[in-house]
């Protein structure tokens, strides 16, 4: 797999259900008492944007994403084609790093990607590997305590 700069368009129908999905992943958190790390952003629009993120991705690989919306304690976002776990994180910053907080590490997933769009519109920053991304060398604090970071330039843009 190649990342490169093509744009994937989710449909109507997929921001929809990037919003209902995450609109149950932070109402079940906060009922459960999880605490969201980002203070200073709307907790529903970070999951909507997130589950966004999940989505077009897997639509681009043409894999099936996992959206599960009860608690977990890290875990896939989706399967790959050879059934290897991949963790999906998005951010709308076009020079956005990809970001994986630490306790991640307790229950890692195989490959973490880095989705960059607007909820709509995106593309891929990147991928590294479960050894790449735990490098305690990639350990930064951006103001929400320690958690590996790494640059899009250093992502690879092809699976190892």
């Amino acid at each position: 797999m190649t990342c490169h700069s093509e744009v994937i368009t989710l449909e109507p129908w997929e921001e929809s259900l990037a919003h209902l999905i995450g609109t149950m992943r932070q109402g079940l958190s906060s009922a459960n008492g999880a605490q969201d790390p980002l203070t200073h952003v709307n907790s529903y629009a970070a999951q909507a944007m997130g589950v966004a993120g999940e989505l077009a991705f897997a639509k681009w690989r043409n894999i099936y994403p996992l959206l599960n919306f009860l608690p977990t304690q890290g875990g896939a976002d989706c399967l790959g084609h050879k059934g290897q776990s991949i963790d999906v994180k998005t951010t709308s910053r076009p020079d956005g790093h990809l970001i994986v907080g630490r306790g991640k590490k307790r229950h890692p997933c195989d490959n973490y990607v880095l989705m960059i769009g607007n909820g709509k519109d995106f593309t891929c920053g990147g991928f590294a590997t479960q050894e790449e991304v735990f490098d305690d060398s990639n350990l930064r604090d951006g103001g929400h305590g320690l958690q590996h970071c790494i640059e899009q330039g250093k992502l690879r843009r092809a699976w190892k």
